[in-house]
């Protein structure tokens, strides 16, 4: 009976640390988006200097990343700009 109370405590806690963490990430966002632009910018460059070089394999696997990476800097610009609810 112990134990089942001390994991209700601990996701009690765990939940309580996370809302307050909450409540001030939205004074990070701005930066968190202007980075997010920066490595998208720098992984795109990075796979056309792969591709410029012929390392194929590296341009797959870094377009792939950089592709994903532009989507998700653009939801993170869409939500800053309009945002989502």
């Amino acid at each position: 009976m112990s134990f089942s109370l001390k994991i209700d405590y601990t996701v009690k806690w765990v939940v309580r640390r996370n809302s307050y963490h909450a409540s001030k990430a939205g004074e990070w966002q701005m930066y968190m988006t202007v980075i997010m632009i920066l490595v998208s910018a720098l992984s795109f460059w990075g796979a056309m200097y792969n591709k410029k070089t012929g390392n194929t394999p590296g341009f797959i696997i870094g377009g792939l990343f950089s592709l994903t990476l532009i989507g998700v800097t653009l939801i993170a610009i869409y939500d800053e700009l309009i945002g989502i609810q």
